[in-house]
């Protein structure tokens, strides 16, 4: 839903030629297509039912908003300048949430021991180099290019099933998760329309 909305939302301030290109809808439909069924573990029409999409649906709208505003900032200014802004009021949103009572006790209340904590911190180096890498793709983008940043989206899904064919290999005790027939179809399928999606960008 995220590119959805962020096409929606960038359609408003992009010159019609640029983002209704034929060859970009086409590349669009195909990632978006794709992220679906790859980030899917089986489909069924009751995952489409409101009730379980009402709260992807919402939170995917607030980051096609964060986007909207952040290109419109990168407009205006620097990449520093703009990130710097951005990383502040999400710290400043993330701080708000300890206000909560229940939610400070839920985060100070973790045990971690040193293996974990040591995951922990190189988890968040690599999270903050790709949240870094993002906008800095945004910045550079121009604003009807957006939407197919944020529909890129399903490659970060195609990864993580290879390191999980890699780590089944390496860790069959530690990895059991198992993938059926249909389910690696399904997989197979999705990472074929996002690579059609990716070969129609460089065209």
């Amino acid at each position: 839903f995220l590119p959805i909305f962020s096409f929606l939302l960038f359609l408003s301030i992009s010159p019609p030629q640029e983002i209704l290109n034929l060859f970009r809808i086409t590349a669009f439909i195909l990632l978006v297509s794709g992220s679906v069924l790859i980030s899917l573990k089986e489909t069924s029409l009751k995952l489409f039912s409101l009730k379980n999409l009402k709260y992807p649906i919402l939170a995917s709208f607030l980051f096609a908003v964060t986007y909207f505003f952040s290109k419109i900032l990168f407009l205006e200014t620097t990449f520093l300048s703009g990130g710097f802004l951005i990383l502040l009021g999400g710290g400043l949103g993330a701080v708000s949430f300890l206000i909560l009572p229940e939610t400070r006790k839920l985060i100070f209340s973790q045990k971690f021991t040193q293996k974990m904590s040591g995951l922990f911190v190189l988890g968040q180096i690599f999270g903050g180099v790709g949240v870094i890498s993002l906008f800095y793709a945004v910045f550079l983008a121009k604003p009807s290019q957006v939407p197919l940043i944020n529909a890129l989206e399903g490659i970060r899904y195609a990864f993580l099933l290879l390191f999980v064919f890699v780590l089944a290999k390496k860790f069959p005790k530690i990895l059991k998760e198992e993938i059926s027939k249909k389910n690696l179809f399904q997989k197979i399928i999705a990472i074929l329309l996002i690579g059609g999606g990716l070969a129609l960008l460089v065209l």
